[in-house]
């Protein structure tokens, strides 16, 4: 980090560990060797800001050292919520104990920003229930989170239901005449679904983001600088409603096909294009279903 600065001068840093806070012997010796760091003559955490992944369970084990991280320069921590009732993904996750995170990392000054997967059976709305889509967004408000990111769940190249989701007839081939490209597994459009009425989900998934970012929050926000982390709240509206505006103009027209056009699913995983070659020259025992054999052999 010092050298990218001093040579590039870089100053933040977003780190993809997934979970950070998993190892907690070796978090706290990241976190300890870089809070007595320095850069440019003074600590490290005035010069550079970096941010990464964590969960909800492990920030809770770490919550005598948060202190500590805040020092190493860390200003933001992505959560992955998925469903704080855990009926998708289990992670230890409940209602409590992610408010309880939340309130833990903001008072370190360390801004929660936490992940939701939307799915078939999710509503968008539960009364008096924490299990819809909405009542969730507002749960995570309340609990302090500082920015929101809410994706649809999707047949992820690796994950466990890949396959299942071709074969069951779950991933979309086209709709309304327009096919789905490969920029669209991420998350943000519905192109995997067996719910009757998937449009639903799509505009499900704008809603949500349009109670957590718009004009009143923001006002807010600015009535409550004291408690908003200085202006990481305030600055994460103006952030969110500019890229909701960007996330509309690419969804609408997209929710719109689902409720009106016709959809063409898919009955099987695409095969792979590239041949494997196994050390005897001929095709390998791993190579991915439907793999093209090698077209020569090497010699003998």
């Amino acid at each position: 980090m010092v050298r990218l600065h001093e040579a590039y001068g870089l100053q933040y840093f977003l780190g993809t560990d997934d979970n950070f806070f998993n190892d907690k012997e070796r978090a706290i010796d990241i976190a300890e060797t870089l809070a007595r760091s320095q850069c440019k003559g003074v600590a490290l955490r005035h010069r550079i800001r970096w941010a990464t992944e964590v969960t909800v369970r492990d920030t809770l084990r770490m919550k005598d050292h948060l202190w500590t991280v805040r020092k190493a320069g860390v200003r933001a921590l992505w959560l992955g919520v998925e469903d704080m009732t855990a009926s998708l993904i289990k992670k230890g996750q409940t209602v409590d104990n992610t408010t309880e995170a939340f309130r833990l990392l903001r008072k370190q000054g360390i801004s929660p920003m936490p992940m939701l997967m939307h799915h078939d059976s999710q509503p968008l709305y539960t009364p008096g229930k924490p299990y819809g889509l909405l009542n969730q967004v507002k749960l995570l408000r309340k609990a302090g989170a500082t920015g929101l990111q809410v994706l649809m769940i999707t047949h992820a190249a690796g994950s466990k239901m890949y396959e299942d989701a071709f074969s069951s007839g779950l991933v979309y081939e086209s709709v309304g005449g327009r096919p789905v490209e490969p920029y669209m597994i991420d998350g943000n459009y519905v192109i995997s679904s067996g719910h009757v009425k998937p449009w639903r989900k799509q505009f499900n998934i704008l809603a949500a983001y349009l109670y957590f970012y718009n004009p009143l929050r923001l006002l807010i926000s600015l009535f409550r600088l004291k408690n908003s982390l200085y202006l990481a709240d305030p600055g994460m509206q103006v952030i969110g409603m500019w890229g909701l505006l960007l996330t509309i103009r690419r969804t609408l027209g997209w929710g719109w096909r689902l409720m009106r056009g016709k959809i063409k699913r898919k009955a099987a995983a695409p095969a792979s294009r590239i041949p494997m070659r196994g050390v005897d020259g001929g095709a390998a025992s791993h190579a991915l279903p439907a793999a093209p054999a090698p077209r020569c052999r090497l010699p003998q």
